[in-house]
């Protein structure tokens, strides 16, 4: 991920932000608010104003409802982020302050970006078709929506949640090689078919060249997955929808996913891990939330690290 400067680059962030006013394409701005609903409302970069503001239209004639607090951008056409802030607002128009400093995405990290559900729905709040779900209040049009699902009744790839009488406990340990990890705990109520799934995700994953240095001083020795891989979580006590979020990283305890939020999940907290990609488990996987630490540099988003938890906690 390159990153350029307000201070040491002004001069190829003004061509960059240029180029997007030139092409008219529309960019993605989007707010986190303590909840950890994202408002989110596509904008027409409109021209540059002096060097310190940008000027913003909505692209879906609808008002800007922002705060004060940071706003996001993306744009997708030329695979680069930056956030900033308000100087001012008027209905559909807004200026913002110059952004300190922009970063460039890589294919890998444009994936992570648009894996996240809200991003994945910016075409329909872009272009202003393919309206969505009209009824789901989470998930509304011109910009009003919050854009991040969390539909109670989300389900993946049509499947069920598969066979909740599935009472089965048993202990599953996968081949040990070079680039394979041991799934060597005792699950709570991990059936036959979830070992299996669990299995398919782990057994052919690549550890980093740094764990296999550090092999020996790891008690867990972390790997990743292969691109694109998503999680469906919700927390311990479902008293939050179910959502998807990219999978970062596997190990023999636990795992790491991101999220956009800092204050999603809180270290310490029961989360339920619901599926792998669209195969849904029999019964959740628990896992413990043991740290959030910031995942780049902007702050955009974050890794949630997890313990899996087993039946002697």
């Amino acid at each position: 991920m390159k990153t350029l400067s307000k201070e040491n680059n002004r001069l190829d962030i003004r061509d960059m932000i240029s180029e997007i006013i030139v092409s008219g394409f529309p960019v993605i701005s989007w707010q986190l608010k303590a909840s950890g609903a994202r408002i989110i409302h596509p904008v027409f970069l409109k021209e540059m104003i002096g060097d310190d503001e940008i000027m913003l239209m909505t692209a879906n004639s609808s008002n800007f409802d922002y705060d004060d607090t940071t706003i996001y951008f993306y744009a997708s056409t030329h695979k680069f982020i930056f956030k900033t802030t308000h100087t001012s607002y008027e209905d559909k128009f807004a200026r913002v302050s110059f952004p300190i400093e922009i970063k460039m995405i890589d294919e890998n990290e444009t994936s992570n970006l648009e894996k996240d559900v809200g991003l994945s729905e910016f075409k329909k709040f872009v272009y202003g078709h393919g309206l969505g779900n009209k009824n789901d209040e989470f998930l509304r049009v011109a910009g009003r929506g919050r854009a991040n699902i969390r539909s109670a009744n989300m389900k993946v790839a049509g499947h069920g949640i598969g066979n909740k009488n599935e009472e089965t406990h048993m202990r599953y340990s996968s081949a040990n090689a070079t680039d394979k990890i041991s799934t060597k705990w005792k699950m709570s109520q991990m059936s036959k078919r979830d070992a299996e799934i669990f299995n398919e995700e782990v057994e052919f994953v690549s550890l980093d060249e740094e764990d296999k240095l550090y092999a020996d001083k790891r008690t867990s020795a972390r790997a990743r997955p292969k691109k694109g891989k998503v999680l469906t979580v919700q927390t311990g006590d479902q008293s939050t929808p179910e959502q998807i979020y990219p999978l970062f990283d596997l190990s023999q305890g636990g795992l790491a996913f991101l999220a956009f939020g800092e204050n999603e999940f809180k270290s310490g907290e029961t989360i339920l891990i619901k599926t792998f990609d669209s195969k849904v488990l029999d019964h959740p996987m628990i896992a413990i939330v043991r740290s959030v630490r910031q995942a780049d540099e902007l702050g955009l988003q974050f890794k949630i690290g997890c313990q899996f938890k087993t039946d002697e906690e």
